[in-house]
C-alpha cells in the first residue's frame, strides 16, 4: 500500500473542518481518478461512525485526519474503510502534554527561563534523541497496528503559538524556544560557539545568542528539527 506522509505546521483545534486541496504532485492517480481531495479533520467523535461518513459522502468528502485515540476507537477504521475514505492519522511531535505531564523534564524552555506553554500549547524541548527515537516508534505502531492510508506529520516546529500572533506583531526571540540547558550544550558543540561564563542566567544567555550568534542559532534550530 502507498503511504503518504503530511507535513502541517499547526493544528486546528475544533471537531471537523473541510479542506480541499490538489495532491497530483504529492501521490500520482491512475487514471480516471481525479486529483481532488476533500476532507475533514476530527479528533473526536461519540456517535456513529457509519452515519457520519455516509453524511460526508453526501457532501464529497473523501479523506479524513483523524486523531491516532480516534482511528483506535472501534468501528472507525471499519466504517471509513466500508465507505472507501482515506485515513490519515494526525501525529503531532513536539506538542504532548501528557509526556510533559510524566517527564516534566523534556519541557522546552523560553528566553526567559519559562516553560514553552502558551494556553493549551506545550511543547516538548526538540533536541531530546531519546524522545525524537520514541515519537518515531510510536508513528511506526500506529502504521502496523492501523494500517492508514498515511500519517500527516504535525507541530514539527519549534514553540509558538502561532494563531495569536497578529501579521503585524513584533517579533521577540526570547519568546521562542528552546533555551533549556541541553539545547544551550548541544548548540556550543554543534556551532562551536561559546557562551560567556560570566552568563548565567537563562535570559542573560538567551539574549547573548540572539545577539551574537543569531545566524548559527537560526540554523541549529532548523536543523534540529528536520
Amino acid at each position: 500500500m502507498r503511504r503518504l506522509v503530511l507535513a502541517s505546521g499547526a493544528s486546528i483545534c475544533c471537531l471537523a473542518i473541510a479542506l480541499t486541496f490538489n495532491i497530483g504532485a504529492l501521490a500520482p492517480r491512475s487514471a480516471g481518478e481525479t486529483s481532488q481531495v476533500i476532507g475533514a479533520k476530527i479528533y473526536e467523535y461519540k456517535g456513529d461512525f457509519a452515519k457520519l461518513f455516509d453524511q460526508w459522502g453526501e457532501t464529497g468528502l473523501d479523506t479524513v485526519w483523524a486523531s491516532e485515540a480516534l482511528v483506535r476507537t472501534p468501528g472507525f477504521m471499519e466504517a471509513a474503510k466500508r465507505r472507501k475514505l482515506g485515513v490519515y492519522v494526525i501525529a503531532p511531535v513536539f506538542f504532548n502534554p501528557s509526556a510533559l505531564a510524566r517527564q516534566p523534564e523534556l519541557w522546552a524552555m523560553t528566553g526567559y527561563g519559562e516553560r514553552a506553554r502558551d494556553e493549551w500549547v506545550e511543547f516538548v524541548c526538540p533536541s531530546r534523541s531519546d524522545y525524537r527515537q520514541s515519537r518515531v516508534e510510536w508513528i511506526n505502531a500506529i502504521v502496523r497496528d492501523v494500517d492508514p492510508d498515511g500519517i500527516s506529520i504535525d507541530f514539527i516546529r519549534h514553540f509558538i503559538f502561532w494563531e495569536k500572533v497578529p501579521p503585524d506583531a513584533k517579533l521577540d526571540p526570547l519568546r521562542s524556544s528552546c533555551f533549556c540547558p541541553h539545547c544551550l550544550r548541544s548548540f556550543q558543540a554543534s556551532e562551536q560557539v561559546a557562551i560567556p561564563r560570566n552568563l548565567t542566567t537563562t535570559r542573560a544567555q538567551a539574549q547573548w545568542i540572539v545577539t551574537n550568534r543569531l545566524f548559527e542559532w537560526s540554523n541549529w534550530k532548523c536543523r534540529t528539527i528536520t
